[in-house]
């Protein structure tokens, strides 16, 4: 599995966890993909329009986005007394300044369901949640769309962690990553072998 490290940490990138000492770390999907992003070009300034075509691709997101993303991230990576990780480049955009490695796990932890780890309460989505579940008891398969960032990765892990309790086998499969239709087969023959 291929990961990226920096200090404590370690991105798992196939299965698009963050672990702190080896501990998973609830992280939500687009924050992820923006530390992934940053820490990809530790010590290249990138500009807020590069981070918002390349952590958002399809989607047009308003540069607040960002902003929002990286107060989790700097919660996140606990900012440490010898400076920032992430500093803000008035006028240029934003650098990654921590070392990064790139290699493979040191200890692969559990196989699990891949799903991601969101970092918020999920509040007036109870009802949906319940009626996916219904569903899903009788169907194998359910998308959920919408715009962006109304939850609906967080309601998707919910009801994985439902499924997962109660020993079924569950499969996130997160289609926001494909930057083009030519890309879906190949990425479930991946995913689903």
């Amino acid at each position: 599995m291929t990961v990226i490290r920096f200090e404590t940490f370690e991105m798992d990138i196939n299965s698009r966890r963050l672990l702190d000492g080896g501990k998973p770390v609830r992280i939500g999907a687009r924050a992820f993909d923006l530390l992934r992003y940053l820490a990809l070009n530790a010590g290249r300034i990138l500009s807020k329009a590069e981070l918002l075509e390349a952590v958002w691709p399809k989607a047009t997101v308003d540069e607040i986005a960002i902003r929002v993303h990286l107060v989790e991230l700097r919660r996140i990576l606990r900012t440490k007394p010898d400076g920032p990780w992430i500093r803000a480049v008035p006028g240029r955009g934003y650098l990654f300044l921590k070392p990064v490695e790139m290699g493979r796990l040191a200890k692969p932890g559990p196989v699990d369901a891949g799903l991601p780890y969101v970092s918020a309460e999920i509040f007036g989505r109870s009802t949906f949640i319940e009626s996916s579940i219904e569903v899903l008891e009788v169907h194998r398969l359910q998308s959920i769309i919408g715009t962006g960032g109304i939850g609906k990765t967080s309601v998707a892990v919910e009801i994985g962690n439902h499924f997962r309790a109660i020993g079924r086998p569950v499969l996130f499969l997160d289609l926001s990553t494909l930057t083009a239709d030519s890309q879906l087969v190949s990425y479930l023959a991946i995913r689903l072998d």
